[in-house]
């Protein structure tokens, strides 16, 4: 089960498809974080603590590309945070070019969106994204998602 970070509607990817955050700190995350961003993290504070906006915009990128986020935590504390491509299990919407596509997204948005999620994941898919069930404020929320008429449940 990974608990992750608030999301944002930017992190929605379609109706099915989304990306969250989860802690690095934590006890299964931590080991796996690479030495070099831990580096660029330290590094990055330092260099906006000094106003050094352009090396600390540079470091950033870094950081991204590298599938991480630095989050700003209550006390202006910094949270790492590891990227994940989340699909949800069996549900298949429909694409955002197909018709129903740009509601299904906009439903998954309105569910999700500034809330954290617990996910239970199954397996990861082709394409890279990890497979599961999204608990949102305690409620699976591919009940809600597919009851809204325009969400066939994935039939495998």
């Amino acid at each position: 089960m990974k608990i992750a970070t608030q999301v944002n509607a930017n992190d929605i990817v379609d109706g099915d498809g989304l990306t969250v955050y989860i802690d690095a700190s934590g006890p299964r995350e931590a080991p796996n974080v690479p030495m070099a961003i831990r580096g660029a993290v330290s590094r990055r504070t330092e260099a906006r603590a000094s106003r050094d906006y352009a090396t600390a915009d540079a470091l950033q990128r870094n950081i991204a590309d590298a599938g991480y986020r630095v989050l700003s935590g209550s006390n202006n504390q910094n949270i790492l945070a590891k990227k994940y491509r989340i699909r949800m299990r069996g549900i298949d919407a429909p694409e955002n070019h197909m018709p129903y596509g740009k509601e299904a997204k906009q439903e998954l948005t309105n569910l999700v969106q500034g809330k954290c999620l617990a996910i239970g994941v199954y397996c990861e898919d082709q394409y890279g994204r990890l497979v599961g069930d999204i608990h949102c404020n305690g409620d699976f929320a591919q009940v809600p998602h597919s009851c809204q008429g325009f969400l066939p449940l994935y039939v495998s």
